[in-house]
């Protein structure tokens, strides 16, 4: 791989930034990670539930339930 500019760094995902965001294990082509740890490329592909309450029903990569995707 090239290196980066100068400024950034190469982040999980192989791409390089100045910060890098969280990492949740998914490629680029299916950044969500559902409530089973599946990697999806919407909230469609995320089949089941995901155990957080109806007020906050989506979860994130920290595993925190949070009320918008």
């Amino acid at each position: 791989m090239d290196e980066c500019t100068t400024g950034t760094s190469r982040c999980e995902d192989g791409i390089c930034r100045t910060e890098c965001p969280a990492y949740n294990g998914c490629p680029s082509d299916k950044p969500l990670t559902c409530a089973n740890g599946y990697c999806a490329k919407d909230m469609a592909e995320c089949a089941g539930e995901s155990r957080c309450p109806s007020t906050k029903p989506f979860r994130c990569v920290n595993n925190q339930c949070a009320a918008e995707p």
